[in-house]
């Protein structure tokens, strides 16, 4: 699997980062960072059947970034990504918005080790909370916390709102992907 460079990066979302305007270059750079640390991991932890750099940026990178267009979230937000897997969208939004505050929440102890290490390593503001969703929202400190919340083929809609309920109350969308 080849790397990816920021100018193809920058071809391939065309602008798309949520705001109009083209990425901006640390995004770019740690997108494709990110991808290489992805492709590698993925050798020996399944986290996605997508690596090819162009589906990536494709299928992960600028799926995630629509969620700046469809709802930006404000500046500072909080938001929890519910069942980040490999980081999608939870981590591509904090590269992007490094100034929202991104939880990713994470039942699978590999996912959670990927995460946290990704995040260091890219000096994203990123908190990996390992464990399941339901165990979050029993916590009195998480409940109301968060001003968004994503989730990406996690699990039925319905099941999602009873899930997501008590991390963001009321206070801020469920942006799904």
């Amino acid at each position: 699997m080849q790397a990816i460079k920021d100018e193809d990066f920058a071809a391939i979302l065309g602008g798309f980062d949520g705001s109009g305007n083209p990425p901006r270059r640390p995004g770019l750079a740690k997108a494709a960072a990110f991808q290489a640390m992805l492709v590698k991991a993925n050798q020996s932890t399944n986290l996605t059947k997508i690596t090819a750099a162009e589906d990536s940026a494709v299928k992960h990178f600028a799926d995630s970034l629509a969620l700046l267009a469809l709802a930006p979230p404000p500046e500072g937000a909080t938001l929890v990504d519910i069942g980040a897997g490999a980081g999608f969208p939870g981590l591509a939004l904090g590269m992007f918005r490094p100034d929202l505050r991104v939880t990713l929440l994470e039942s699978v102890g590999k996912k959670c080790r990927f995460l946290a290490e990704a995040a260091a390593a890219l000096s994203l503001s990123a908190e990996v909370y390992c464990g399941r969703a339901e165990e979050m929202g029993r916590e009195a400190r998480h409940r109301g916390r968060f001003q968004a919340a994503t989730a990406r083929a996690v699990a039925d809609f319905r099941v999602l709102l009873g899930i997501c309920a008590a991390p963001i109350g009321n206070r801020g969308p469920l942006l799904l992907l």
